[in-house]
């Protein structure tokens, strides 16, 4: 007999302690395949913590690539820092584990 599943499926998937600002999952995350969602976070305020932002801040293509060109995606476009302003040192530093600040609410 065959899965239930496609080939395609993956199993055996654990993403921990992720941020995200919609309810809907991608993909086919299911108890079955042995794929886990832990210790996610929830942002419903629009408010990303301090180690989010440093999270997205740092994301993407590493400057060692060099130049890359995707159709109207242009090198260059976001780097103004439009989504997130640059950190202050008054703002403090995100810990080591990649969660927000001592100021910030704990979920």
């Amino acid at each position: 007999m065959k899965a239930a599943y496609p080939l395609r499926i993956s199993p055996d998937n654990t993403a921990i302690d992720n941020w995200h600002d919609s309810a809907k999952i991608g993909g086919m995350w299911t108890n079955y395949q042995n794929d886990l969602i832990l210790d996610d976070h929830l942002i419903t305020d629009g408010k990303w913590p301090t180690g989010a932002q440093e999270v997205i801040r740092n994301a993407g293509i590493e400057a060692s690539a060099g130049a890359v060109a995707y159709g109207e995606a242009q090198p260059g476009a976001g780097e103004d820092g439009a989504l997130f302003p640059p950190p202050s040192s008054a703002s403090g530093t995100a810990a080591k584990s990649g969660k927000a600040n001592s100021d910030e609410q704990p979920n």
